[in-house]
């Protein structure tokens, strides 16, 4: 079986246990951009294997019902679903979701627990210290840096526009200065967390600037890019570190394992804060 059809095997198994997966979802799940996936989504609708929806899609064998999603006693299946939960657990709080919890007219306040961005108008959000989990990672990659490179340190950021993202760039860089006054932003790029980008940006940036030896990935998306770009140049191991905020997915974990590139700061001291 050919890479592309693994991975249409690998999306459907997805709609199929969770009833209805995102584009973004997947994206983030199989290390592929969204447009491929969307390609691929097109695909399957295409040969009737899953329904496409707005935003990701839906298996045809099963209802899409979120886990806690379950009729209690006193419930109507025409009840609204966030009328039906108690809390909202989230990894991203997209714009689209945003508006729907926005036009929620229930009387219940649902807490948010989110690893993203707070939302206006909602009673909790519960979410890491994206500045201090930076800075606490910086801190270790300057160390990192003193130890093996005499204190040298020439850092690539792979960030995001987003407010969560530049925070946890701007954390990072103050704390590898805290160790390493001397540390060189050499560029900093907004790579949308997309795949396809951080891997073509991660190849330009080390063919101008060869003595880069850190590279700082906001995410596993635009870290998988990174790595796939590093170890497509066939550079010398030792010569450079890539340091992602998080370790989801068996991929990137079986890098960290294989210690390839891929290291990670495990002791998390970030302070969770609430909106």
């Amino acid at each position: 079986m050919d890479k592309n059809n693994t991975r249409l095997e690998q999306i459907i198994a997805l709609v199929d246990e969770l009833g209805y997966v995102s584009v973004a979802h997947l994206s983030q799940t199989l290390y592929t951009s969204e447009i491929t996936i969307r390609r691929d989504l097109k695909e399957l609708a295409q040969q009737k294997r899953v329904r496409r929806m707005h935003g990701g899609a839906a298996s045809i064998i099963r209802p899409a019902r979120l886990p806690g999603a379950e009729m209690h006693e006193g419930e109507h299946p025409e009840q609204p679903l966030l009328d039906r939960l108690d809390v909202v657990v989230t990894s991203d709080l997209l714009p689209r979701f945003s508006g729907m919890l926005k036009r929620h007219n229930g009387k219940k306040k649902i807490p948010i627990v989110a690893e993203s961005l707070p939302l206006p108008g909602t009673e909790t959000c519960v979410r890491i210290d994206d500045y201090q989990a930076g800075f606490d990672l910086g801190v270790w990659a300057g160390r990192y840096a003193g130890e093996h490179w005499e204190g040298r340190a020439r850092v690539l950021d792979l960030t995001y526009h987003r407010p969560n993202t530049q925070a946890r760039s701007q954390g990072f860089l103050a704390g590898l200065r805290s160790v390493l006054p001397e540390a060189e932003l050499t560029l900093s790029i907004n790579t949308q967390s997309r795949y396809d980008m951080s891997y073509q940006l991660t190849r330009d940036a080390l063919a101008v600037h060869p003595d880069l030896n850190i590279i700082f990935a906001i995410n596993d998306v635009t870290a998988q890019g990174a790595y796939d770009a590093v170890n497509g140049l066939g550079l010398p191991h030792g010569q450079l570190i890539i340091l992602p905020m998080g370790i989801e997915g068996e991929t990137m974990k079986e890098l960290l394992m294989r210690q390839e590139w891929i290291a990670a700061y495990w002791r998390c001291s970030a302070r969770p804060t609430m909106n």
